[in-house]
């Protein structure tokens, strides 16, 4: 997440932010995430947004730290629009479906699956992709967010990324390739069908899920001698 600039500058907060993600890309091997995304407007009193300064100091730690970053791997995309959280991630939501869920379901293998329902059986093909977002910014924004979740579901900045989840009709892009795939595999599971004289094919069913956690970055306390 992002945070206000002063004076068109990377704050003191906002730095430990993304020296927390550039710490996860440099000590976990595991975390080599498909899209990074940073988020936030221009704020008050400055010329550039939040968004691009942090992107910027971003790519700036990675290369005096020698972090890798493989950009076919893991892309970047940066958000300069947004007011505030709940804005962010709806747009980030936005640009996941027009982008990039239609790709991963893609990908994905189809599991053929057989389903019974008085007497009558039907095969259907699932092709099903898991979204996990890490959540990167200090303890008391992330917390804060995770407990509006709680008690308020409707008013949760996270509300967005639930959102995704569920089925999804693959005319939802108007896309041929999904329905040049459903013509395929109806085509192979009408020969088995009639061969075994008992199921029917009814289609592809794509489904989305969505998880996510928190990783705080340290809070940059101020310290002054007693008086």
């Amino acid at each position: 997440f992002g945070k206000p600039l002063i004076n068109d500058q990377v704050t003191i907060e906002f730095a430990n932010r993304i020296r927390t993600l550039a710490k996860l890309l440099k000590e976990e091997p595991e975390f080599r995430p498909s899209l990074i995304c940073f988020t936030g407007g221009v704020s008050p009193g400055n010329y550039v947004s939040d968004a691009s300064a942090g992107y910027l100091f971003f790519r700036h730690l990675c290369a005096s730290q020698s972090i890798p970053i493989n950009d076919i791997q893991t892309k970047m995309w940066v958000d300069p629009g947004s007011s505030d959280e709940r804005e962010a991630m709806e747009v980030i939501a936005s640009e996941l479906w027009r982008n990039h869920i239609k790709l991963w379901l893609h990908e994905s293998p189809a599991i053929e699956r057989l389903n019974r329902h008085y007497g009558v059986e039907w095969t259907v093909l699932e092709r099903k992709i898991d979204i996990h977002f890490t959540l990167v910014s200090t303890e008391y924004h992330l917390c804060n967010m995770n407990d509006v979740h709680h008690r308020s579901p409707g008013k949760s900045f996270l509300q967005p990324l639930v959102s995704l989840r569920g089925l999804v009709a693959s005319d939802r892009w108007n896309n041929e390739d999904f329905a040049s795939d459903s013509g395929y595999y109806s085509d192979t599971l009408k020969r088995k069908s009639t061969r075994t004289g008992q199921t029917a094919f009814r289609g592809i069913e794509n489904s989305v899920d969505t998880t996510w956690s928190f990783h705080y970055g340290t809070y940059p306390f101020l310290h002054g001698n007693d008086e």
